[in-house]
């Protein structure tokens, strides 16, 4: 009967025979008395799978998600302490508690974080002290939520700090623009002088502050007080000789606005009557874009359109989002007589001109010059972090027939968007 007994076959090479014990013998990792492995499968062949993988006894294996099986107060589902350890195996030390932050926004509960949730949607990470209130979705309608998590809902952050501002403090110029808060650093960068900047209630018989009190005004002229009449913007302004201008992002000669011609006048190495206002500012955690508006007027208008005589203003930032000018126009044209927002100026002056009544008392109208109108520039920005923002005007050129930008309305914005825009 021996004689009709079919061969014991090891098929797996394992030195195993199905009839020696192997149960899985396409596998040569399995045979009788092999290690067990957590892989869900029976390695020993002694009919149990996975077993005497509990090291540290708490109940829990590694194939059941313990992350620490030397650890017996570590294991899925174990509760978390404050002991630089992760007890309950999801992948954080420390966490569900007061002093973590659970959604990742920079902000626990013991930091006055009011929603430290974490969500699929990551929508508490909008929501902490670092926030700005949002008073209003889109569609008008009230949105509920303490987005700042200073215990209201809804409230409107109107400008506080726009009274009794000092044109001497660059800190006030941060104020009048609308910047209330969150301003690491203002200052007014050399040659700036101080007949060339200033903080007015108004500018002129139409220029009136876009929000709040006060706006700021920047010259390569001078910027007059309320008692003194007759402002005259040929006349030569702070900033002496000029000063050394040499990063080239900064110094881009501005090009034609549509329309307007070629102008092939290269880049002078010093520009004059220079005045530059910085600004380094906390972005809210939740902003992702900003806008500022902003109307510039120049007395070299018309005549001087593409000639080497060129005022030009710019706003330049540097932000993880973005870094240079982001006040251009359609055609990528920092803002001077070149560019094709130039429609404030008297009818027939030059083609695209609606008339000047915007300028009067501001020096520019009539035969003297012309200007932009209200303009917006907005800029994306990474919400949390800190940015830096310098306006800056200057002349090319010369010193006389200068130019004025009036800046206000600086206002942080929820959406985000891939590149500046200024727009009318």
């Amino acid at each position: 009967m021996g004689d009709d007994q079919p061969p014991e076959l090891d098929l797996d090479g394992d030195g195993f025979s199905p009839q020696e014990g192997d149960c899985d013998d396409a596998r040569a990792t399995s045979p009788p008395g092999a290690p067990e492995w957590c892989n869900g499968k029976d390695d020993d062949c002694d009919g149990v799978v996975d077993e005497d993988l509990d090291q540290d006894l708490d109940g829990f294996t590694v194939c059941q998600g313990d992350c620490a099986d030397n650890d017996p107060a570590a294991y899925q589902g174990a509760t978390e302490a404050i002991d630089g350890r992760d007890n309950d195996c999801d992948g954080f030390v420390d966490n569900h508690n007061d002093q973590f932050d659970d959604d990742g926004d920079g902000w626990s509960e013991d930091q006055g974080d009011c929603d430290d949730l974490e969500t699929d949607d990551h929508h508490g990470r909008l929501i902490n002290p670092g926030a700005i209130e949002v008073a209003a979705l889109d569609d008008g309608t009230a949105e509920g939520i303490d987005n700042d998590c200073d215990g209201a809902i809804d409230e409107v952050e109107a400008p506080d700090c726009e009274t009794g501002l000092d044109p001497a403090d660059p800190m006030d110029y941060a104020r009048a623009l609308g910047l209330c808060d969150r301003v690491a650093l203002a200052r007014f960068e050399q040659p700036t002088a101080a007949p060339a900047r200033g903080i007015r209630d108004h500018f002129g018989a139409t220029y009136l502050p876009r929000a709040g009190a006060a706006l700021v005004v920047l010259s390569s002229g001078l910027v007059l007080d309320e008692n003194d009449a007759g402002f005259v913007p040929h006349e030569d302004g702070g900033g002496g000789g000029g000063t050394s201008f040499g990063d080239a992002d900064v110094h881009a000669h501005p090009a034609p606005g549509p329309g307007v011609g070629f102008c092939a006048f290269p880049d002078p190495p010093e520009v004059n009557d220079y005045a530059e206002l910085r600004l380094e500012v906390q972005v809210p955690t939740n902003a992702q874009s900003f806008s500022f508006d902003f109307a510039f007027m120049s007395a070299e208008y018309p005549e001087w359109v593409c000639s080497e005589f060129d005022d030009t203003f710019v706003a330049m930032l540097s932000s993880q989002a973005f870094s240079g000018n982001v006040s251009f126009d359609s055609m990528g044209h920092p803002v001077s007589i070149n560019v094709g927002f130039f429609t404030v100026c008297p009818v027939g002056s030059t083609p695209g001109c609606t008339g000047d009544a915007e300028l009067v008392g501001t020096g520019y109208q009539g035969a003297v010059g012309g200007g932009t109108g209200w303009l917006t520039t907005t800029s994306p920005v990474v919400p949390g972090e800190k940015i830096t923002l310098r306006f800056v005007i200057f002349d090319e050129g010369d010193h006389v027939l200068d130019s004025t930008v009036l800046i206000d309305n600086f206002r942080w914005k929820l959406q985000a968007i891939d590149t500046p825009v200024t727009e009318g």
